[in-house]
Parts: C-alpha cells; sequence; structure tokens
C-alpha cells in the first residue's frame, strides 16, 4: 500500500476553504479516500461545511487525473473491462485477478482512489458454472470503480451494443509508455528463445481481429522501434490474433524503460539479461 503525503494545514486550508474545493475533489488530488481527507480537516480543526450532495454524487462531477485515465487505458486493452448496467447511466470499471496477482490488484486500487472503495472485494472460489461448463475457480479479487461519465465516455470508444471490446481507430493518441506497461502487465507474457538466445514479449489481443492488431502495430512502433509481429493461432471458434515484439536490443531498452513503471511484483515481466 502506498505511503500518502499528508498536507499540513495551511495547504488543506487553502484547497477546502479559500479555493471552496470539495472533500471529493481534495480526496482525488492526493489519491485517497474522501473520508480520509475528512479525518484530515477535523484533525487540523478546518470546520466542514454541511454539504447538499453525496460524497458519490461529489465523485461523479470530480475528474480522473491524466495518471488515472493512463491506468485506465492500459487496463481495458489488458485484463480489466467496463460494464453499464441494464437499469444505469454510466458504465464502471472492474478487474479480478487470483491470490497471486493480489499486490498488483492493491496497487491499481491505490492509484484509482478515491473513485474505488479501500478494499477489494473477495470473491471465494469452489465448484462454478461458466457458458455451461462446470469447472473449479480459485479465490479471486475485484476491484470495481463507482460508475462515471468518463467511464461512459471510454466505453462507447472500446465497446460495442453486444459487450465485445473494440479498437478505436485513433488508438495511438491514447497509447504512451505508462499505458504500454500496464497494459503488458495485464495481458503480456515475457517469452525466452532457447535456440535463438533472444527474448520476446507476447501480447494476448486475441479479443481484436487483425485489422484492430494492424492499428496496434502502427500504434506501436511510435515506442517500440524493433519488429512487431501478428501471429496467428487457431482456436475452435476460427482463427485469431496476437502481437509478437522482436528485436535483442530494442526489446532490453524498452523493457528497461517499462520495468521503471510496475510495482515490484510484475517486474519480472520486464527483467531482461542479454
Amino acid at each position: 500500500m502506498k505511503k500518502l503525503n499528508v498536507p499540513d494545514k495551511n495547504i488543506l486550508y487553502d484547497m477546502y476553504v479559500v479555493d471552496n474545493m470539495s472533500m471529493s475533489k481534495i480526496a482525488a488530488e492526493f489519491g485517497t479516500s474522501a473520508m480520509t481527507v475528512r479525518a484530515w480537516l477535523n484533525e487540523r480543526d478546518i470546520k466542514t461545511r454541511i454539504s447538499t450532495v453525496s460524497i458519490y454524487k461529489e465523485l461523479r462531477d470530480t475528474d480522473f487525473s491524466d495518471l488515472q485515465k493512463n491506468v485506465l487505458i492500459g487496463s481495458i486493452l489488458g485484463d480489466g473491462g467496463l460494464r453499464v448496467p441494464k437499469k444505469g447511466k454510466n458504465a464502471h470499471f472492474f478487474e479480478r485477478h487470483c491470490e497471486k496477482q493480489r499486490m498488483y490488484l492493491e496497487w491499481k486500487k491505490d492509484l484509482l482512489m478515491p473513485f474505488v472503495p479501500k478494499k477489494l472485494c473477495f470473491e471465494e472460489g469452489g465448484p462454478h458454472v461458466i457458458s455451461g461448463i462446470k469447472c473449479v475457480v480459485q479465490n479471486s479479487y475485484k476491484l470495481v470503480t463507482i460508475a462515471h461519465s468518463h467511464l461512459t465516455y471510454l466505453w462507447k470508444i472500446f465497446y460495442r451494443g453486444n459487450g465485445n471490446k473494440v479498437l478505436p481507430k485513433d488508438i495511438e493518441d491514447y497509447l504512451n509508455l505508462f499505458v504500454m506497461a500496464i497494459w503488458i502487465a495485464d495481458d503480456g507474457s515475457l517469452v525466452w528463445n532457447t535456440a535463438r538466445r533472444t527474448y520476446r514479449i507476447d501480447l494476448h489481443t486475441e479479443n481484436f481481429t487483425y485489422d484492430e492488431n494492424l492499428l496496434l502495430c502502427r500504434a506501436l512502433y511510435r515506442m517500440f522501434k524493433g519488429r512487431i509481429l501478428i501471429i496467428p493461432r487457431q482456436y475452435k471458434s476460427g482463427e485469431k490474433y496476437y502481437l509478437s515484439l522482436r528485436g535483442k536490443q530494442q526489446l532490453h531498452t524498452l523493457c528497461g524503460l517499462l520495468k521503471e513503471l510496475v510495482p515490484e511484483c510484475m517486474t519480472y515481466k520486464f527483467i531482461t539479461h542479454i
């Protein structure tokens, strides 16, 4: 869990009293919960206002930071998802991981505060029926944000009415190194080729069509100057495609940059030895 930099009384006073910022907006600035901000104000004897709206209403009127928007984009390309409830107006973001990846999900939770609860949701494993097939699933942890208009905006870009993910034609406008680091941490694999004694990174983009994978190749080439291959793979449902990033020195350089952007628990996906 990240260590918070608790602001002093003068900073809090200026934000809450002089600038008339809500607790939710202050919470977004410091990456913590609105309840924590309330505690800070009380501890520093700063009189709190009686709010006419709920904390959730304040949060829905508070924008995500640029860093948080990058977390969301990288996660949507990877293991995360967006959903609009049948009777809901706005989408919420969700992501689930097993116990092994819990610390990684905790890291994302900390980055997305105050738009998520302080604790991950625990889901007990056991016998389940998924798509009509009996199976046993592991214990898992789930991260869920509040519903928010920005998430609805992303849902309209990355989803179609049937709930399938699609790729926007301007995807390169959404990509940067931090987005790429989260995307690979979510859905990428660092693979060592013993015969050639080189690494490659495979990105599991099977949800996207060949043309969408081609768009990703062009977008990724701005940040990675090695070879980017589209590899076909046969499934019962037909042929699908994934991306493979190759190039000894280029990959070593890229991994060195991305390793600094992820938590310690995920650096194993970027450690190369050449």
